[in-house]
């Protein structure tokens, strides 16, 4: 196996977050007499949440409730709609067969990490689950990859994180471990795959 230590982003990475978030965007739009195309809902909250909602109020003028309320959306649409990647599961448990070990870091409260963790019984494949509610600055800020690295005294030349946005590839590589980045995007990183077939090619050498 070509590293040991893996840190791994959530919504977009390990979980297919990003469609059931667009569908809940729409509806909430429409409930506010605003018509937007699905596509584009995606492609903007795949950049992040904000983003989407910073091109958004350009357009339409959003009231700050309404921000709030688009940010919420995520948790209105059903566990069913927001599963694992295919073939994750399957990686995880190999990665901790073949010795390794899972790490989460994510933006997202711990609450909704387990929420999903739990409903698709993988909670138990992770060492640690970092999330906003430890106070740690922001991606792109290296903060919380080396809060994981320094805890846990991992070698760096044997840590890769993955994640699926340009700030997961930059935090990584200030924190000084090695990068996978999960999409289509032209990004610099040690590893780019787009699903995770391909992933597991690269990392069992």
């Amino acid at each position: 196996m070509k590293y040991i230590n893996y840190i791994w982003d959530f919504g977009g990475t390990l979980f297919d977050t990003y469609p059931a978030f667009a569908k809940q965007v729409i509806i909430k739009l429409r409930e506010n007499s605003i018509e937007e195309d699905y596509d584009y809902i995606l492609s903007k909250s795949k950049k992040s949440k904000n983003h989407l909602i910073e091109e958004l109020t350009k357009r339409y003028k959003l009231s700050k409730e309404l921000q709030k309320e688009i940010r919420k959306c995520e948790k209105n649409s059903p566990l069913e709609d927001r599963k694992p990647f295919n073939t994750v599961k399957d990686i995880l448990k190999d990665i901790i067969n073949y010795g390794g070990r899972n790490y989460i870091y994510t933006h997202r409260s711990f609450h909704s990490a387990m929420e999903l963790l739990y409903h698709y019984k993988i909670f138990d494949l992770f060492e640690d689950i970092v999330s906003k509610d430890v106070g740690l600055e922001r991606k792109p800020d290296p903060e919380g990859f080396i809060y994981i690295i320094e805890k846990y005294n991992l070698d760096r030349s044997k840590t890769l994180s993955i994640g699926d946005r340009v700030i997961d590839v930059e935090s990584s590589k200030a924190a000084g471990i090695h990068t996978a980045f999960f999409g289509e995007d032209n990004i610099s990183a040690d590893i780019v795959f787009q699903d995770f077939i391909e992933f597991k090619k690269i990392i069992f050498v």
